[in-house]
């Protein structure tokens, strides 16, 4: 006799605080101590004097690697949320975690007022771990959904699907609207929107702001650090490919990247596991907006996250037939998005003057955005993954000797698509 299947808890209603970890494991008992060290009466006091209406803060939580969120409920039905950021155990100085809280706040802010895409409203936020509360914290509007790579496993959906056939397709079409309509706004500079005291956003405003004039110095900067790095931190008998990959990233990206703005935005880490969705995984908000930022055409290009698009890199050969299939699937994944890339151009195009240079549909996968993805991948994906990544850029380098920076159809190291596919008639 089969078991009923459990109802479908959606949002709050699936929050079951610590529970959600493995008891045995040291992020347990850092949270369950964590939770006993904040001043709630503190926090609830100041979301008293914000609102000016009495609330209650709720039993229940859900944590993340980096934070705690609970709810807040007033006495009018309003329902609100306080993000409280974990401690670090890596050692950074707190400057780095105060810098992620405002850029967070502010990088909402943004999105709901200069964007179509669906963000929370911040009403609050400290970023001071020596505030009254105990830790930095943002209080924003509560959003009735869950992380689409939560309700994927909730649901019990097959990998990299996201309900039913025609739900994967809508859901992945919204991340390809979301990629397009941020590309929509441009500056001439390359960095996160900070926000001003008036109210208006710009790029480079504080000298203290990292931002660049132009690809040039937004790219060394990149690998510089990368270089640092690998020569610093990456095991002896790794260094070599630690290093070799984005010394051999700067002289092609050099080569490669003709991009000399204006600069569209991107948010570099868009994908299933920071967007909240209904049960049919309709995108409500996007919660988590680090990574937003101008760029250069080819990271706006780069594929959505956690959604089965990683592909290998170009020339890699399949070792098995399982491993074969995989790259058949995910490449018709990707032919897919670009699709759909496309199809947002296009809306957007229809209804605004504001797509300016080649669109995002066109530089995706160009040998550009290729060298992009390496350094995307770049140290996270094992020693395996960088060797391979070593043989590409390689064969680019030997390529790059006698083929000009325009021609990019004929290149090589190119992903293979046929662009009469996407063409009507």
């Amino acid at each position: 006799m089969n078991k009923p299947r459990k109802p479908l808890l959606i949002g709050y209603d699936a929050w079951i605080g610590a529970d959600a970890l493995k008891h045995d494991t040291a992020l347990y008992s850092e949270v369950i101590e964590f939770v006993e060290g904040i001043s709630w009466g503190a926090l609830a006091e100041i979301c008293n004097n914000l609102k000016g209406t009495p609330c209650t803060i709720s039993e229940k939580y859900t944590v993340g690697r980096s934070n705690l969120v609970r709810q807040i409920r007033f006495i009018d039905d309003q329902i609100w949320v306080a993000r409280l950021r974990l401690p670090r155990k890596d050692g950074k100085p707190a400057s780095q975690v105060e810098d992620s809280i405002i850029s967070c706040a502010e990088s909402l802010t943004f999105l709901r007022k200069r964007t179509q895409v669906p963000a929370p409203e911040v009403y609050h936020y400290d970023p001071s771990s020596n505030n009254p509360v105990g830790a930095p914290y943002i209080l924003m509007k509560y959003v009735h959904g869950t992380l689409a790579k939560r309700l994927q496993k909730a649901r019990g959906c097959r990998k990299y699907m996201f309900g039913t056939p025609k739900e994967d397709a809508n859901f992945r079409k919204q991340l390809a609207s979301i990629q397009v309509g941020l590309a929509t706004h441009k500056w001439e500079r390359i960095g996160r929107p900070r926000l001003h005291e008036n109210g208006g956003f710009s790029i480079g405003s504080l000298e203290t702001d990292l931002n660049f004039a132009t690809a040039t110095q937004y790219y060394d900067h990149l690998t510089k650090n990368a270089l640092w790095g690998g020569a610093s931190e990456a095991p002896a008998d790794s260094q070599d490919t630690m290093i070799l990959i984005p010394a051999l990233f700067k002289t092609l990206i050099a080569r490669w990247s003709t991009h000399s703005g204006p600069y569209g935005l991107v948010h570099t880490g868009l994908g299933a596991h920071n967007v909240l969705v209904n049960e049919k995984f309709e995108v409500l908000a996007l919660i988590d907006p680090k990574g937003l930022m101008t760029a250069p055409i080819e990271v706006q290009a780069q594929l959505p996250h956690r959604v089965g698009m990683r592909m290998k890199p170009p020339g890699c050969i399949a070792g098995s037939p399982k491993e074969e299939e995989t790259m058949r699937v995910t490449m018709q994944r990707v032919k897919a998005h670009r699709k759909m890339l496309k199809e947002a151009d296009e809306e957007y195009t229809t209804t605004r003057n504001s797509m300016i240079g080649m669109p995002l549909w066109r530089a995706m996968l160009s040998p550009a955005a290729i060298l992009v993805q390496g350094m995307v991948e770049y140290g996270h994906f094992g020693e395996e993954v960088d060797k391979r990544w070593l043989v590409t850029l390689s064969n680019m380098v030997r390529q790059a000797q006698w083929l000009a920076p325009s021609i990019t159809r004929s290149f090589p190291i190119h992903y293979a698509f046929d662009d009469s596919e996407d063409e009507e008639g």
